[in-house]
């Protein structure tokens, strides 16, 4: 990859089901076939959870996008199936929110998910097979089109 590329970029998940009990640190990170997103769970800011790593085939992917608010960035990744990324927090539907904090890391975000897309985009497109059509010999009467 391209030095100057942004491939990867820090994040946080606040799960609201926890009511800020849990709170998930982490790195999403761009490989040529895959994004990556390696976390850690923190609980009640004491113990922390060991090391997870959830990849995320490139053709998996339906959209990322970007998104900021006055504080931090979101990082929206929605995926074709729950199982390619069960396993992280905070959930929901088929997608998962990463939380950019900070105004500084708004550019550094929005270059990432532009970055994401660009390797998606460049990705072949998968060969879907022809159908076969009939063989039609000049002498069959049948296959002759009607003239008007």
């Amino acid at each position: 990859m391209d030095p100057t590329v942004i491939d990867s970029i820090e994040f946080v998940i606040n799960d609201i089901d926890t009511w800020g009990m849990r709170e998930v640190h982490g790195i999403a990170r761009l490989e040529p076939d895959a994004l990556i997103v390696e976390f850690r769970t923190h609980l009640l800011g004491l113990v922390r959870t060991g090391l997870r790593e959830v990849r995320i085939p490139l053709a998996e992917l339906v959209e990322v996008t970007f998104d900021y608010r006055i504080v931090y960035s979101l990082i929206r990744i929605r995926t074709r199936s729950l199982k390619t990324i069960d396993g992280i927090p905070g959930l929901s539907g088929a997608s998962v929110k990463l939380q950019v904090r900070g105004w500084q890391s708004r550019r550094p975000a929005r270059a990432f998910v532009a970055e994401v897309n660009y390797q998606r985009a460049m990705l072949p497109d998968p060969v879907k097979p022809q159908p076969r059509s009939p063989s039609i010999s000049p002498e069959d009467p049948s296959a002759r089109l009607p003239e008007w």
